[in-house]
């Protein structure tokens, strides 16, 4: 068991809609979030006022404190993604790509994240 929390600081481009974020410690750049997984983190950041301009995103594989969405893995795929549903509305889910790997070393079969606003906005 692991009890490693990562943390990203996605937003959503006003150009084309999509959520992405920056990693430069593994040099990502305005990676983005396609497939439906947007709509997950729209509904975990609907009472984040401007969370559209930047957020902070924590994800663990294992439950912690304060985290307010479970999503569980429904799917792998051909192309090295997984499928995650939210727990309390499995209709509602979204693709994440085979960078999840590199924060993880496997996909998870569930992910507890938490969506806090950018306080250096």
């Amino acid at each position: 068991m692991s009890n490693s929390i990562i943390s990203i600081m996605p937003w959503k481009d006003r150009a084309c809609g999509l959520w992405m974020f920056n990693d430069e410690a593994l040099g990502l750049h305005k990676e983005l979030f396609v497939q439906s997984a947007g709509q997950i983190i729209d509904t975990l950041t609907k009472d984040i006022p401007n969370a559209e301009s930047g957020c902070v995103l924590l994800a663990s594989d294992v439950p912690f404190p304060g985290h307010t969405m479970a999503l569980d893995m429904v799917a792998a795929d051909g192309y090295g993604g997984h499928v995650y549903a939210i727990r309390s509305a499995s209709h509602i889910q979204g693709w994440l790509c085979p960078v999840l790997l590199q924060y993880f070393g496997q996909a998870p079969k569930s992910l507890y994240v938490q969506a806090l606003p950018n306080k250096e906005k």
